[in-house]
Order: structure tokens, then C-alpha cells, then sequence
């Protein structure tokens, strides 16, 4: 699919917006946080779930909140994706994420790593 400039000029000024937006929620929650919810810190999990109910948000768009704000806990904010996971783990022993490059040794490794991290 090619793009105009015009649709490119778009899709960046859209990403811009997203980040722009994700950083003024950041700032919003921390001034929150701490004035009007009496946290001692900003980085107090409850307070950020409070604040998550408070601005009606929904799972997704706490989560988005917690990684801008770097509150990502690996295995707790975020259900273990097989697929993702082990994709990444072996697309980099691969040389790629592209499946349909991999080898059938690479697809049972992969077969593999699902099962183990299903499995956890």
C-alpha cells in the first residue's frame, strides 16, 4: 500500500497527537495524585487505579497510562500473550518476526515456547 504525502503528513500528525495526549495524561494523574487524592507518591498503584475509575478509563487506556508513566509491571498489568512473546524471543534467534521465513526447526522452537509459556 503506498501512501500520499498528504495521508503520511496525517498519520504522523496523528502519532504526534496520541503521544502529546498520553503526556498530558501523565501530567494530569501526577498533579491529581498527589492534590486531590492525598498519595504520597505518584507512583502509588492504588492511586492509579483510583484515578483510572475516577476518569472512567478503560483497561486498555490505564495500561497505556502505566506505560507512559513507566508503571509497567512485567506479569501484572498485562496477561502473558504466548504468541507475542515467543514470536519476539524467537523471531530474534531467527533473524526475523516474519513466520513465513522461518525455517521448520525455528516453527518447532516456536511451537515449543508457546507450550512453556502457556504452561507457566
Amino acid at each position: 500500500m503506498k501512501l500520499t504525502k498528504s495521508q503520511l503528513k496525517t498519520v504522523i500528525r496523528e502519532a504526534i497527537n496520541i503521544k502529546l495526549h498520553g503526556a498530558d495524561m501523565a501530567y494530569d494523574y501526577k498533579h491529581w495524585a498527589i492534590k486531590d487524592h492525598g498519595a504520597e507518591s505518584w507512583k502509588d498503584e492504588s492511586a492509579l487505579e483510583a484515578y483510572g475509575a475516577h476518569m472512567k478509563m478503560s483497561p486498555c487506556e490505564l495500561n497505556d497510562l502505566r506505560t507512559t508513566l513507566g508503571m509497567v509491571k512485567e506479569g501484572i498489568t498485562e496477561e502473558k500473550n504466548e504468541y507475542a512473546i515467543c514470536t519476539k524471543s524467537v523471531g530474534e534467534k531467527a533473524g526475523t518476526t516474519k513466520r513465513s521465513e522461518w525455517s521448520e526447526a525455528t516453527e518447532k522452537k516456536y511451537e515449543r515456547c508457546k507450550k512453556e509459556v502457556k504452561d507457566q
